[in-house]
């Protein structure tokens, strides 16, 4: 939905996250659940768009250090630098601490290899957080991981099919792969061998923006259904006013308000 993203980018939902001297909204937890919830609303996908794309903006803010903000933020806000997260992968699904794709330091570099699956925004964004095993002798699995970002236009990057889905459809979705990828040392987010516990931060956020998608899509849901049931007529009136369609006072687990509780 380009022209929609776009419309997107003009009224700043890209830096919803990011702070105000970067040029982003600064938005809380609540407002942004809000956001989420009328967009999905009006269609869900265009959550899928925000969802990584606005973990990746919060990690960088968070945990990475004052010059990637300074390099990085104020394009994240106006959607210039727009995100995709890689955590998936076809071996261990979204079990992160079992992921195969590594990360070895040379020199200034890190040379990266594997794969990841099921990856949102994989045609579209600019960049991504990548998941990748920098330690593969740590005692603790979780222990030898670190998030890196990377720039799709990097020699041995490559994303290598687009994966239909049965709904869903205006998200594209992708496997992408690294074959002797060479990412810049200084685009480690955070400390080396610390991603997992920064992921499971950023995915506490996820997490609200999800069930805000389906309190939208529930909203979006609720109301064509009142229409159908004012427009469809059964025995010469409208099922809204007969026994199959109760009042809203015998269905409040029905409600979006509900829903939001």
């Amino acid at each position: 939905p380009h022209p929609l993203v776009n419309r997107m980018k003009e009224l700043g939902y890209f830096g919803a996250l990011v702070p105000e001297c970067y040029g982003g909204s600064e938005m809380d937890a609540m407002s942004f659940t809000v956001l989420t919830e009328e967009l999905a609303r009006g269609w869900m996908s265009l959550t899928g768009v925000l969802g990584g794309h606005s973990m990746v903006g919060w990690m960088i803010n968070e945990f990475g250090n004052d010059e990637q903000r300074q390099e990085w933020l104020s394009e994240v806000a106006e959607g210039k630098m727009r995100f995709g997260i890689g955590i998936t992968e076809a071996d261990g699904g979204s079990d992160v601490a079992a992921l195969r794709t590594s990360a070895r330091r040379e020199g200034q570099d890190y040379i990266v290899n594997g794969s990841k699956m099921f990856i949102t925004n994989s045609e579209n964004a600019t960049h991504f957080a990548i998941m990748a095993r920098t330690n593969p002798k740590a005692e603790k699995p979780t222990r030898g991981i670190s998030c890196i970002l990377m720039d799709r236009n990097l020699p041995g990057f490559s994303a290598s099919r687009h994966l239909d889905k049965m709904g869903y459809k205006g998200l594209r979705t992708g496997e992408l792969v690294f074959d002797d990828c060479p990412v810049p040392a200084s685009y480690l987010i955070g400390e080396e061998n610390r991603g997992f516990h920064q992921l499971m931060a950023a995915l506490e956020l996820g997490r609200i923006q999800v069930a805000a998608r389906a309190v939208g899509l529930h909203a979006a849901c609720f109301e064509d259904s009142i229409k159908y049931a004012q427009q469809r007529k059964s025995m010469g009136k409208p099922i809204v006013n007969s026994r199959i369609w109760p009042p809203p006072s015998k269905r409040p687990v029905s409600s979006p308000t509900a829903r939001r509780a």
